[in-house]
């Protein structure tokens, strides 16, 4: 399935089309999006457009001309303790990743995320059904309600789709490699002793030539690592490649950037950590789809990068 995002970039609420009906702002969540949010996401927009504002890539937002009636705000917990001029009427849904406690509003995926804003929309045509039957409106409260099954009837045909597995399962790894610094040591050691979990590999030195490869590999998965000295943001427009599975910024760094990993051992075990947590995903998918062989393979292929990882003590971050 084709990724789809409906991202709009604005600097002030003066420029955009009257925000009377808005009644939830999804603010710099697009790099987050998985297929299933994305998926879920666009289902929204075409069905309740009305109450959605979404807004990507904008660190400086201003709210003063927003309207005072209610909104909810739906962003992370970075862009929420970064803001100064959050609307004061408004409620938050946070995207926390990090998070370890339970807290209401606080969501640990983005799925999560954006499965209760399907849940504060529908709670907005109920009470807009409730409003209109009250004014004794029948036909316009029907609409509403109407308006709440059609995105439930969406929805459950999405949950009832089997998930497409991808015929290329075997991922790749491509480097976009230091010009500066010596690499064998790094590129040998996976290769030798992980490398039959790759299909392939793929090592540049040129930026356009693997920002080439990576638009034009539409169909096969990827693990992707990029030295220190490239541009963090080329790491951050990877994130939207559906295809692109896990994304790793590598080499020394002057800033304590958690996101950056610094020293082989630590881009060996996350490179095997995340092995093994894609081979699982894909063995649970293979089971649901009654595939047991498959199944069987890819949770075998698990279970032997975690003995290989506990016979190496390789420290995590």
């Amino acid at each position: 399935m084709k990724k789809v995002f409906i991202f709009f970039k604005i600097s002030n609420f003066s420029f955009i089309v009257s925000t009377h009906n808005i009644s939830f702002i999804l603010i710099n969540l697009s790099e987050h999006m998985t297929e299933f949010a994305s998926t879920i996401l666009t289902i929204l927009c075409s069905l309740a457009s009305k109450f959605i504002l979404i807004i990507n890539d904008e660190p400086n937002l201003d709210f003063s001309q927003w309207s005072k009636k209610s909104i909810t705000i739906f962003t992370t917990t970075q862009f929420a303790s970064s803001s100064e001029n959050l609307p004061k009427n408004s409620r938050m849904f946070l995207l926390d990743i990090d998070n370890n406690n339970i807290e209401q509003q606080r969501f640990a995926s983005i799925d999560d995320l954006i499965s209760r804003l399907v849940d504060e929309i529908i709670d907005k045509y109920r009470s807009e059904a409730n409003e209109y039957n009250k004014l004794g409106d029948i036909k316009k409260a029907k609409e509403q309600n109407e308006q709440i099954n059609q995105i439930y009837r969406e929805l459950k045909q999405i949950h009832d789709k089997p998930m497409k597995i991808s015929d290329n399962i075997t991922p790749i790894l491509i480097w976009l490699i230091s010009n500066t610094k010596t690499n064998e040591e790094d590129t040998n050691y996976i290769q030798e002793n992980i490398g039959k979990y790759f299909s392939e590999y793929r090592i540049f030195f040129n930026e356009s030539e693997f920002h080439e490869c990576i638009a034009t590999e539409n169909d096969t998965n990827m693990f992707v690592i990029i030295y220190t000295e490239y541009l963090e943001s080329i790491a951050k427009g990877l994130r939207q490649f559906l295809n692109v599975k896990y994304v790793y910024r590598y080499g020394e760094s002057k800033t304590e950037d958690k996101e950056i990993i610094t020293n082989q051992d630590n881009l060996r075990y996350r490179l095997i950590y995340d092995l093994i947590d894609y081979y699982g995903k894909l063995g649970e998918q293979y089971r649901t789809n009654s595939q047991t062989k498959n199944a069987r393979e890819m949770f075998l292929k698990a279970q032997n990068l975690c003995q290989f990882l506990s016979t190496n003590c390789f420290p995590s971050e």
